[in-house]
C-alpha cells in the first residue's frame, strides 16, 4: 500500500518549480524550471501571502501568481530575496506572472528548520528581511512596512 502524498502545511519542506510569463499560462520571461526549496511557515511575520496560496496543496499541483513590482516583499515577505534570486526578472517590467508547481512536499527535521531560521536571521541582517537593502528604519511613510 502506498503512503498517502504530504501536503503543505507548517513546518513542511517544500520544493517548487518556478516559471515566469507576460501572462498567465506562459513562461516567455523565464522559461524554468527554478528550484525552490524553503520551509513552509517560518517567516515572522507568519505565512506570507504566497504560502497561504499554497497551502493544503500536493506534489504535481500548480498555480499561477500575478506578480506586481511594487508587491513583491508583501506577498512573498521573507521569501522575496530567494524569489528575486532564483528568477531572473527585469527590473523594468511592472507585472509579472509566476508558475508554481509543487514538485515534493515532506515533513522538515528539527536541524533543517533551524537551520533555515539561522539563514532568515542572517538574511535580516538587521533589517526587515525584505533583501532591499533597508537598514530595517526605512519604513514606508504611508504605512506598509519596509519601502525596499
Amino acid at each position: 500500500m502506498n503512503p498517502s502524498p504530504v501536503a503543505v502545511d507548517v513546518l513542511r519542506r517544500v520544493r517548487l518549480s518556478l516559471a515566469a510569463g507576460s501572462a498567465e499560462g506562459r513562461s516567455d520571461i523565464f522559461p524554468g524550471p527554478a528550484p525552490f526549496d524553503f520551509i513552509f511557515g517560518i517567516g515572522t511575520d507568519g505565512i506570507t501571502p504566497f504560502e497561504y496560496r499554497l497551502v493544503h496543496k500536493l506534489p504535481g499541483e500548480h498555480i499561477e501568481v500575478m506578480v506586481d513590482r511594487n508587491d513583491l516583499s508583501r506577498v512573498f515577505g521573507h521569501l522575496a530575496p530567494q524569489v528575486r534570486a532564483a528568477l531572473p526578472i527585469p527590473a523594468c517590467l511592472a507585472r509579472w506572472w509566476l508558475s508554481v508547481t509543487i514538485e515534493m512536499v515532506s515533513t522538515a527535521d528539527g536541524r533543517d528548520v533551524v537551520r533555515a531560521l539561522a539563514r532568515l536571521s542572517e538574511a535580516a541582517g538587521g533589517g526587515c528581511g525584505c533583501g532591499g537593502g533597508c537598514s530595517g528604519g526605512d519604513t514606508n511613510p504611508a504605512g506598509g512596512g519596509c519601502r525596499c
